[in-house]
This record gives structure tokens, C-alpha cells and sequence, in this order.
């Protein structure tokens, strides 16, 4: 197959995952579905978010953090806890504080699906930067996989942010929720990097997938409003 053959058919199937897993969040907002526009701007602010969290990790030496894994379950625990986690929910979260902005994001759930999508745009950036180095099978399971991954773990980011636009806080509480929630997040991320680089645990991250989806599912049944509508915020 020639390169841009190659380029062509991976990006069809980063893209179908992709598709997959917006249509698959888009349908828990259905009772009051988002702009279709803002969705896909929001899958871009995704994809973009990946430059700056590419440039975190070239200069991780810089920052203090560790630069690779190391050879050791130890380093391999520090480098993920400490820079993939930290770095690429931040990353993502940069693309939270955009859409944080715009008038549609009036309702809890919000959050979460905008989140969302940010976070299947860097997916999907980031299984097209890692295309070259895998065969078809590998890039259709990262492509299924990694969306919904990235948008589990930045999951609690957007629980925190529509908290905060429906119960409106104080600042400070608003600022602590969040960024109790981008804690949680890069802790979350690390771990499920760390049980496949260091302890080779594929059904541990699994478990951990698993486990975060089910906490999901349970929090989006809470942040329905009685009577079937969305929790929203006040005008």
C-alpha cells in the first residue's frame, strides 16, 4: 500500500471510532441535545489539545518531570502518575476552559459530553500520531479503545464544570471541585497507563475502564432532573 493509502486508511479508522463514541455520548444528552457545531468544534479543541501536551513531554527533563518510563515498575509508576496523566488531562482541560464559555453549555450534563468530545478529538489525534507504528488490527482496537478511555478518565472534569455552571459556588469552591476533578482525572489516566507499561496488566486497566464507565453511568442517572429533564442552570 502506498503512504498516502496507508495515511488514508488510518485515518478512516481513527475517524469511525471517533464517530462511534460521539454518537454514543451525544444520545445521553438526547432529552436536550447540543449544537451538532459545537460538538465537532469541541472534538477539534480535542485534537489541537494534543500540541501543547506534546510539548509537555519534550519538556518534561525541563519541568522535573520523569521522561520515560524507565526500565523498572517504580519508574514506570512515577513517569505515568506524574507526566502522562498530569500532562494530557491538563492538556485536554485547556479545551474544557473554551467551551466553558459558550452560552449552549447551560445544563450538568453538558459537561460531561463536551468533555467528551474534547477528549475523543485528542484520541483521535493521538491514534493518527501513532498510525505509522502499528499494523491494521492494532489501529482498529486503539481506535475503538482510546476514545473511550480518554473520555472516562476526563470524565470527573466535566461533572465538575456543569456542577458549577448549575449550582454556581462560590469561585473558590467552584475552583477547588474542579480541580479536585482534574486530580482525579490524571490519577485515574496514570493508573490505567501504569497497569499496561509497568505491570503488563492488560485486565487490570480493563477492570479500571470498566469500573470508571459503571460510575459514569450511575452519575449521568443522577444529574437528570426529576421528571426526566436536565439538571440546568439558573437564568
Amino acid at each position: 500500500m502506498t503512504g498516502f493509502g496507508a495515511l488514508a486508511r488510518s485515518a478512516g479508522i481513527a475517524s469511525g471510532g471517533a464517530v462511534l463514541w460521539l454518537l454514543y455520548f451525544d444520545l445521553k444528552d438526547r432529552l436536550a441535545p447540543e449544537p451538532r457545531r459545537l460538538i465537532v468544534i469541541a472534538f477539534g479543541l480535542g485534537a489541537l489539545a494534543t500540541l501543547p501536551a506534546l510539548a509537555a513531554y519534550r519538556l518534561a527533563p525541563v519541568l522535573g518531570l520523569p521522561a520515560d518510563p524507565g526500565v523498572d515498575p517504580g519508574g514506570a509508576l512515577r513517569y505515568c502518575l506524574l507526566t502522562v496523566g498530569p500532562v494530557e488531562e491538563f492538556a485536554k482541560f485547556l479545551g474544557a476552559l473554551v467551551v466553558w464559555r459558550w452560552k449552549a453549555f447551560d445544563e450538568w450534563i453538558d459537561g460531561v459530553l463536551y468533555v467528551a468530545a474534547l477528549s475523543i478529538g485528542f484520541a483521535t489525534a493521538e491514534n493518527l500520531v501513532y498510525a505509522s507504528f502499528l499494523g491494521p488490527v492494532e489501529q482498529l482496537a486503539r481506535a475503538l479503545a482510546s476514545p473511550l478511555v480518554h473520555a472516562l478518565f476526563a470524565a470527573p472534569v466535566g461533572w465538575a464544570l456543569g456542577w458549577a455552571r448549575v449550582r454556581r459556588p462560590p469561585p473558590a469552591l467552584a475552583g477547588l471541585a474542579v480541580g479536585v476533578a482534574l486530580a482525579l482525572a490524571s490519577l485515574l489516566h496514570g493508573l490505567y497507563d501504569f497497569a499496561l507499561i509497568g505491570l503488563g496488566a492488560p485486565l487490570l486497566s480493563a477492570g479500571l475502564v470498566l469500573a470508571s464507565w459503571l460510575g459514569l453511568l450511575v452519575a449521568l442517572r443522577r444529574i437528570t432532573a426529576p421528571g426526566g429533564r436536565p439538571a440546568r442552570a439558573r437564568r
